[in-house]
């Protein structure tokens, strides 16, 4: 039978009220670091695509829903509700496989944040007697971003780049070869009442190719298409595995360092190999339902541009 909460109680007694006590020590930590906002972002419903268990996640919330037997007085319900989907997952890390699910969780949330001190989250799996493995994870992660306290000194001279969206509205488009899917994104940008910018399509004036990049490259946010046009492996294999050209990884990597990480979306055709040493990087799978395109216009969204999810209707 549901609880019946109410009203007057302690937001905070309610949403701890069926947390195992070992373990409301973490929990808290990792609500103080505002984990509830990653479980909205894009980053970590990709990654639990990536990973096979975001239906797991939605068949959670839906529980928790359900579980809601009073009407909510919480302004953002769903940041609460994925936060309580946490809890349930946090009370079953007994389980070495749950264990490790909420270790890859922790450490996804830890290395795409910006510069904080998590340190205390290395703590809390020592305290809890998270495996061994799962710890030097959780630790490794940490270190990973306190490297990022260096960037916070950068990131206020990018911002000095790049003019509000609001009068900015062109979206870079780097691809390859494949013009279906790079049409296809060029006409739902223009749905969204933005700018795509293909540099092919825009006039040379005695420039070369660099050159031209750099004056066409003043935009507010760029999409790169990773597809299948290359072939190629390591020396020390045989296999052949499908990559993007190699100029679009280069461009992936200019883009980030030019407008920041939250302003560029990779989308990656099936099959195709990424790059395993750019970090943070999400890669959201290009599909034939058009499901990336809700993506990039939350994600576009997110960044602060005007957008409207129905004009994508149109």
């Amino acid at each position: 039978m549901p609880r019946n909460y109410f009203a007057s109680r302690d937001l905070y007694e309610v949403l701890h009220e069926k947390i195992k006590p070992n373990y409301e020590v973490l929990y808290s930590d990792l609500k103080t670091l505002d984990v509830g906002s990653f479980f909205l972002s894009r980053t970590f419903k990709s990654f639990m695509i990536e990973n096979n268990n975001y239906e797991i996640w939605c068949n959670t919330l839906e529980e928790v829903d359900k579980t809601n037997s009073v009407v909510s007085l919480i302004t953002n319900e769903e940041k609460t509700n994925s936060e309580k989907a946490f809890i349930r997952i946090l009370n079953k890390i007994d389980d070495l496989q749950i264990q490790n699910l909420a270790t890859k969780i922790i450490e996804t949330f830890i290395l795409n944040s910006a510069y904080k001190d998590f340190s205390i989250i290395s703590d809390d799996v020592e305290l809890i007697k998270f495996s061994k493995e799962n710890i030097e994870t959780i630790k490794h992660a940490v270190k990973e971003n306190a490297k990022k306290i260096n960037l916070n000194v950068l990131e206020p001279n990018i911002a000095m780049k790049t003019t509000s969206k609001e009068e900015n509205k062109k979206v870079f488009i780097v691809h390859g070869h494949n013009d279906t899917l790079k049409l296809d994104v060029a006409r739902t940008i223009e749905k969204l009442k933005l700018q795509p910018v293909i540099l092919h399509e825009q006039s040379n004036n005695g420039k070369t190719i660099i050159e031209k990049f750099e004056k066409f490259s003043d935009v507010a946010f760029a999409i790169i298409l990773l597809t299948a046009d290359d072939l190629g492996n390591s020396k020390n294999t045989q296999n052949l595995n499908k990559r993007a050209r190699q100029n679009v990884i280069f461009e992936l990597g200019y883009f980030i360092g030019k407008l920041g990480r939250e302003n560029v979306m990779t989308l990656k055709e099936e099959g195709v190999e990424v790059p395993n040493d750019i970090s943070g990087v999400v890669y959201t799978p290009y599909d034939s339902y058009g499901n990336w395109k809700t993506e990039l216009a939350k994600e576009l969204k997110s960044t602060g541009f005007t957008i409207d999810m129905n004009d994508l209707l149109q």
